[in-house]
């Protein structure tokens, strides 16, 4: 005896009424950015120099480091778009620079003894002047049976 009971169903029937023109047109319309209104990507910029302050707390440096990396996630890197150039131009109030502006000041903080963070030996947290290269020749001696339980 069979215990198992099929069940059969229609499944609803939905119609594709766009054309492959349509589609594109949509595709088109939702890579824009979400606003094309002056004032609101300018309040995009505020609020991603905002986001930039809390994240990078105290740290000149890193806080700009953020807020030229959200500008370009959020309008693109070309400046010279017409969408954008005004926006990049607001942007560059709050100190945004490209990436290569950046790697100009990188390299000029580098040759006065700052790392990538704007800080000197004595105040960077993360280390970065610990490396001097002379470890990388170095053996690291772990003592047998030290690691296992």
């Amino acid at each position: 005896m069979n215990t198992h009971t099929q069940f059969q169903t229609t499944a609803p029937i939905f119609h594709n009424w766009l054309t492959a023109d349509d589609f594109l047109a949509f595709a088109k319309g939702i890579s824009k950015p979400m606003t094309s209104n002056i004032d609101d990507m300018k309040a995009k910029v505020d609020a991603i120099f905002s986001d930039a302050c809390k994240r990078g707390s105290t740290y000149e440096t890193v806080v700009h480091n953020f807020f030229c990396a959200g500008v370009e996630g959020e309008f693109g890197t070309d400046e010279t778009a017409p969408e954008f150039a005004e926006v990049f131009m607001y942007a560059r109030e709050y100190g945004y620079m490209n990436a290569t502006e950046n790697a100009a000041r990188e390299q000029a903080d580098a040759e006065n003894g700052y790392c990538h963070h704007g800080l000197d030996a004595m105040t960077c947290p993360c280390g970065c002047f610990e490396f001097d290269g002379a470890e990388e020749e170095q053996e690291i001696y772990i003592v047998p049976g030290y690691l296992e339980d």
